[in-house]
């Protein structure tokens, strides 16, 4: 059922301020959909900001919401922008990527260059190692 109403949709609107894995932006993608998310989520400023894929409002009200979603059901050529853009980044967004990704953020937050020589508490290598 989800995949038939996205197929039918024109454009995807994920009014959320914290989508924490960007699930919904990348299955909006994975069929070409124009996105219109908000700017106050970080995951939408790197998933549909960064990539293009749709148009971000400033803010989570109904107000630059509709505005966003105004344009792109009024104008055709610009949809059809966003639409191909979103296709594009469809590909960006793979576990490989994400997980590199997510493994760069953790390693930057903990201040470690490459794996850790500490074990956890339960004496199995830590989390940062296995993913490496």
């Amino acid at each position: 059922m989800l995949h038939d109403l996205m197929e039918a949709a024109h454009v995807i609107v994920a009014p959320s301020r914290y989508e924490s894995f960007g699930l919904v932006y990348q299955e909006a993608m994975m069929f070409g959909r124009p996105v219109v998310a908000c700017a106050e989520d970080p995951s939408a400023r790197l998933f549909i900001g960064e990539s293009g894929a749709g148009l971000l409002a400033k803010t989570c009200t109904g107000d630059d919401l509709a505005t966003q979603i105004q344009r792109l059901v009024e104008d055709p050529v610009l949809r059809a922008h966003y639409a191909a853009a979103s296709r594009r980044a469809a590909g960006m967004f793979t576990r490989d990527t994400l997980a590199a990704q997510t493994i760069a953020v953790y390693r930057t937050a903990t201040g470690s260059k490459g794996a850790s020589s500490n074990a956890s508490s339960s004496g199995l290598p830590a989390p940062v190692d296995i993913a490496s």
